[in-house]
């Protein structure tokens, strides 16, 4: 529970700040969310004292429950798993805010204060349009990386398959962590076009082939490959054998080999189980 807890409240924040601004620095989708943070927090006070819900105790009770609900409820799945990974898509829920506090300002705030809003709003609405759009710029990207070099990776393949009678396919290592999109310019420490939409790419690869699982689900539905996936304890076995351990990683010449019936295609170097 207490993990659940924790990690629910850790997305809701990055939901708004986008991620770690300690260590990362501030961004305009950052700066817009805090200042909407305030604007909620202000109108909502301000519907509390002008609607005397804060002298009804248990409509106040209610009100401050619901409030505290949300972040365990916004991020539930955490409580089924530790290893749960949030993807935006399942935060929309949060987006509720942003209406619900539309109808705070109408309803309740002064004329200034509902045009700061409404402004506030309008600039929130035109920045995430502009992030979603960068950021399908880079889902555009990944894929075209990912068919380049899927259709270099199948050449392979072919000629393996007219030498040997191969019926599995084997994808070992796994290289994600190489495959992420650089948030900052190593030269000059600037933001990145990626690092713009953080929120949304951290979430991305530069390239699609990461791993066993990915490679084989891309290649079967875009070629039709045809062979079948090693499970994961024939993964493990292949991932020991010397002759494996001794193949470089893809794509350099030596990063492929047979062993049995199944091809071995070496992505990134593993560690020996001991």
């Amino acid at each position: 529970l207490f993990h659940g807890f924790i990690s629910s409240a850790k997305i809701v924040i990055q939901f708004f700040l986008g991620w770690n601004v300690f260590k990362n620095g501030f961004t305009v989708y950052t700066v817009l969310n805090l200042i909407f943070l305030c604007f909620f927090a202000i109108s909502l006070i301000v519907a509390v004292i002008k609607s005397d819900i804060w002298k009804r105790k248990w409509a106040m009770l209610l009100l401050l429950l619901c409030i505290a609900a949300m972040v365990p409820l916004v991020g539930i799945w955490n409580f089924t798993s530790d290893s749960l990974g949030y993807r935006p898509m399942m935060l929309q829920s949060l987006t509720l805010l942003f209406v619900f506090a539309a109808l705070l300002f109408e309803t309740w705030t002064g004329k200034i204060f509902k045009n700061a809003a409404a402004l506030l709003l309008v600039a929130v609405i035109i920045n995430n349009s502009v992030l979603a759009n960068i950021s399908y710029y880079h889902m555009n990207l990944c894929q075209q990386r990912t068919y380049a070099e899927s259709a270099e990776l199948m050449l392979h393949i072919h000629n393996y398959q007219r030498e040997y009678d191969v019926e599995k396919i084997a994808f070992i290592g796994d290289r994600s962590a190489d495959l992420a999109w650089e948030m900052f310019d190593e030269k000059t420490g600037d933001i990145t076009g990626a690092g713009k939409a953080q929120f949304l790419t951290m979430l991305l690869e530069t390239n699609l082939l990461s791993d066993h699982r990915h490679c084989v689900a891309f290649l079967n539905s875009t070629y039709g490959l045809g062979l079948i996936g090693a499970n994961e304890e024939k993964l493990t076995e292949l991932s020991a054998l010397p002759g494996v351990q001794e193949l470089g990683c893809w794509p350099t010449e030596n990063c492929i080999t047979v062993v049995d019936d199944i091809l071995v295609i070496k992505l990134a170097d593993v560690l020996p189980v001991s």
